[in-house]
């Protein structure tokens, strides 16, 4: 009897054991774990801008030297004379040298009227005639043309791409998985060799361009993509739109914003056929989750994917709805991805995982039946590609992708060989749609169904160890939320 007892004791303190190796592996995984979360944590208020450097700009200041007879009282008032002469009277009791530029036209016809200073007069003449005048302490320079360099904050290079699929049918076997779908049924957006710096280009043409005559040009202009620099060479007039219209797109083009993809897998304790029940994700999320359909303020009154919410309390919405969802289940978070996207630039981000298997190919020759085995594999993840429009308050998303799990894993014997066979489940994302900065959407989802099956022993004996089984159904949903980037 005392030997069943010590049997029993030490059965009991095997069975609590657990190795220091597990143990270290799990503290190593949660620190890294907590570190990926520390860089990748958005702040709670996106519309906050954080200072780490004075607000003072580091470009240097152009001053101009004051020029003492650009103050001098004048007036003026003449009728159709020729430009030189308007120039001499406006210039007359002083020493200055007046030169003309070889493409100004001297006997160009004036009439003005002014009364003030000096330097007034010389701009409302630059005005009318639609020349530059540059002065100096003892020199006054007219000229039909100026000259800028203008710096684009973009690299160099062209991006071909497409955003969206041409409605071919995949083979069934391989990585590529099948897909059923609407025979000749597509929706995609093509990037032909698009050249950033030609299309400005071609922008600050259409502004040196001739009225009625287009291919004539005011001026010239000459992209160097290699070193992101436009030369513009144009009238004074025409050279004020043109740094205006430079100015607007590199407004656009310092415009981003931050896609944060959370993928969720849930697994519901209400049974083993149930998944996300979304009105109790509204009853639990009151106060802390606002329902609203994409670029709208109505409440959704639906069950189902393509909505959008967002935190209305301490919680930003991809938080509040992780809380949600426990009330139902358990949630296991992956690691989120996060991309940056600059305004009209189309971008991708994935995360996949490729998992080995072995395709069984049977032949028949002569009523003899052969099995080869073909190593090969099977790509499950998410991948989207995205052109965001950036705005104040709002980011327009041209978005496509797809999602693809592993929704059944079984072996199978196939002529004495023992091969694992694997069922994918995919979700395809496309759309262009408008979305509130700090919003979540569910892009995506999949459903898998899962059995487990467990046995432990103790001491190589059965009786002394369990066996269980268990059925779950686990939902894979894709969140998007899209943050402002300054």
């Amino acid at each position: 009897m005392k030997n069943l007892y010590t049997l029993a004791l030490v059965a009991i303190a095997l069975s609590g054991c657990v190795s220091q190796s597990y143990l270290d592996t799990t503290e190593k995984n949660t620190a890294i774990h907590q570190q990926i979360t520390q860089a990748t944590a958005a702040p709670l208020n996106h519309k906050v801008t954080h200072i780490t450097a004075p607000p003072i700009s580091i470009v240097p200041l152009d001053t101009q030297p004051t020029i003492p007879w650009l103050q001098t009282p004048t007036s003026i008032g003449v009728d159709n004379e020729p430009l030189s002469n308007v120039v001499s009277r406006i210039m007359a009791d002083t020493t200055v040298n007046i030169a003309f530029d070889g493409d100004v036209d001297p006997n160009k016809r004036v009439t003005l009227v002014f009364k003030g200073s000096r330097g007034g007069a010389l701009d409302a003449l630059a005005q009318q005639i639609d020349y530059g005048i540059k002065t100096t302490l003892d020199k006054l320079e007219v000229k039909a043309f100026e000259s800028d360099t203008f710096a684009i904050t973009l690299p160099p290079g062209n991006y071909t791409g497409q955003l969206g699929s041409q409605g071919t049918q995949a083979e069934t076997s391989g990585e590529e998985g099948g897909t059923p779908r609407i025979e000749g049924q597509y929706l995609n957006v093509t990037y032909d060799n698009v050249d950033v710096f030609n299309d400005v280009g071609d922008g600050i043409e259409a502004i040196l361009g001739k009225e009625g005559q287009d291919k004539e040009l005011i001026g010239r202009v000459q992209v160097l993509p290699s070193l992101s620099i436009v030369n513009v060479r144009t009238s004074p007039s025409r050279m004020k739109q043109v740094r205006r219209f430079v100015a607007s797109y590199q407004k656009e083009l310092a415009k981003q914003t931050v896609l944060d993809i959370q993928i969720l897998e849930f697994s519901s304790n209400l049974g083993e056929e149930r998944s996300i029940d979304w009105n109790i994700i509204k009853d639990v999320g009151q106060g802390s989750l606002q329902f609203f359909v994409p670029g709208t303020t109505t409440v959704s009154q639906g069950a189902g994917y393509g909505l959008a919410f967002q935190g209305t309390g301490k919680w930003d919405g991809t938080t509040a709805f992780i809380r949600a969802l426990r009330k139902q289940g358990s949630v296991a978070e992956e690691t989120p991805i996060t991309g940056m996207f600059l305004n009209n630039q189309p971008g991708t981000i994935n995360q996949i995982t490729t998992t080995p298997l072995l395709d069984v190919k049977t032949t028949a020759n002569d009523n003899v039946i052969t099995s080869d085995l073909k190593r090969t594999s099977v790509s499950t993840g998410v991948d989207i590609m995205v052109t965001p429009n950036v705005q104040d308050d709002f980011v327009w998303l041209r978005i496509s992708g797809r999602l693809s799990k592993i929704s059944d894993d079984r072996t199978e014997e196939h002529n004495d060989n023992t091969v694992r066979m694997l069922t994918t489940q995919g979700s395809n994302i496309n759309f262009l749609n408008k979305l509130r900065y700090g919003q979540t959407y569910v892009i995506a989802s999949v459903k898998q169904k899962r059995t487990l099956a467990e046995k432990t022993q103790n001491f190589w004996m059965d009786w002394l160890g369990g066996q269980g089984t268990s059925h779950t159904t686990v939902e894979t949903l894709v969140l998007l939320t899209p943050r402002r980037s300054e």
